[in-house]
């Protein structure tokens, strides 16, 4: 598989890029961009201007690198022909929801070979101009949609693929899970946890697996001014939306306010992207009657979540399980959090552990747990008030946490590294 002679040259392959849902593939490709400038990146569709304007610093250097591929204007577009929905399980498409229902792990496996098997008609202009392109190594950020493009590339190309999972991508829509794992050269598991999960329900063998913890956007923290207001605050930021399990963190914190912290506010940032959710949680917030305590800021620059992130007395995300078992991967919200000095509560699954440490870097709660999440803040609020050199060496812990696990340059090196020793 090791071939040094040929120089690496690694097509990026996503659904949208950027988007403002995955911020951290934008930081990855500009800590690519730093240590190996011999990249395109594949976009099967493009932002929009908003989104553009959004990212418009950081795209300086990369926007010269951008391939948009979907649609009949597309420099190499996928071709969406007939009957594509009936051959081909692409997402969720209707051959997908015919795959899924079907009864036997073997049925499953049979149904997408034959999937496997009539992909070439569907990404063949992007294969080509990947051969055009000289392109080397094809890597995904995610591991469904844009991954299981890949495996069908690599199929008439043999160019060697690989991809990154997280949360949605690997717990609720990875698919061709037999075949990836026979055919794939490489997975990025961006905790431990997602390793053990690859390999206890997706045949991934461990050979096959390497941690690479997410890029993100680094700032110069000692520069960032904590937002200071004439009353102290708590802080979350993240999409509105049930996974996140704002509505026990609201309950929680009416009790708090209602047990001497009448003062005490607590700022969320972010919006509902899909859905209602936003509505739900303003309603929760008049049930509660913690209408003067309770700011909802919207979504705001990821500068500002710094400074707010740096000036309250801890970040907190209650986040909890889904029902069909969709979950966190790892917030990149507690990263900053954390890199800022700032302790963090979150709850007690998937990869969070890792990086929350019980008394160490902050307090874990059972989800769901109203009580579980009122004793904790109660912790870290006395804490604070009472205890400053405990909570002194928290932030001290919380801030070395982050800078080892998710040094930028370490995990971008770590891609690239592994891509070199698998290039053909």
């Amino acid at each position: 598989m090791e071939n040094n002679e040929k120089p690496l040259k690694i097509a990026i392959f996503v659904w949208k890029f950027p988007t403002q849902a995955n911020t951290y593939v934008v930081a990855e490709m500009l800590n690519l961009v730093k240590f190996h400038k011999n990249f395109l990146i594949y976009s099967l569709d493009k932002p929009s201007d908003t989104t553009l304007k959004m990212f418009e610093n950081d795209l300086i250097d990369l926007k010269d690198k951008i391939v948009y591929v979907g649609g009949k204007k597309g420099a190499c577009p996928v071709k969406w022909g007939k009957g594509t929905n009936k051959l081909i399980a692409i997402h969720e498409n209707r051959r997908r929801h015919e795959i899924n229902a079907m009864k036997t792990i073997n049925e499953v496996h049979n149904a997408e070979q034959k999937c496997y098997e009539a992909s070439q008609d569907l990404i063949s202009r992007v294969a080509f101009h990947m051969k055009e392109n000289k392109i080397t190594h094809i890597y995904s950020p995610f591991g469904n949609m844009t991954a299981e493009f890949s495996l069908f590339i690599n199929r008439i190309t043999g160019i060697p693929f690989s991809y990154s999972v997280h949360a949605y991508d690997l717990f609720q829509t990875y698919f061709y899970k037999k075949l990836k794992s026979e055919k794939v050269s490489y997975v990025f598991a961006i905790t431990e946890f997602n390793k053990k999960y690859l390999m206890e329900h997706c045949y991934m063998p461990e050979e096959k697996i390497k941690i690479k913890r997410i890029n993100y956007r680094e700032h110069n923290y000692d520069d960032i001014q904590a937002k200071t207001f004439d009353h102290d605050f708590i802080f979350s930021a993240g999409r509105l939306e049930e996974m996140k399990g704002y509505e026990y963190a609201l309950e929680a914190f009416a009790d708090i306010v209602k047990n001497g912290y009448q003062n005490l506010k607590f700022y969320i940032a972010g919006r509902a992207i899909e859905g209602h959710y936003d509505k739900i949680i303003e309603d929760k917030i008049k049930e509660l009657g913690i209408e003067n305590n309770i700011v909802l800021l919207g979504m705001i620059e990821n500068d500002d979540v710094q400074k707010y992130a740096k000036g309250a007395i801890f970040s907190i995300l209650t986040s909890i399980e889904l029902e069909k078992g969709d979950t966190e991967g790892m917030p990149t919200f507690f990263v900053e959090s954390m890199r800022l000095s700032t302790p963090c509560i979150g709850s007690n699954l998937s990869g969070i552990p890792e990086m929350i440490i019980n008394g160490e870097t902050g307090e874990l709660v059972e989800q769901r747990d109203v009580e579980s999440i009122k004793q904790k803040m109660h912790k870290l609020l006395r804490m604070y008030y009472t205890d400053k050199p405990a909570y002194a060496k928290m932030q001290e812990n919380a801030k070395a946490k982050a800078k080892n696990l998710y040094d930028n340059e370490k995990n971008i090196k770590i891609l690239i590294n592994t891509l070199k020793g698998n290039t053909k």
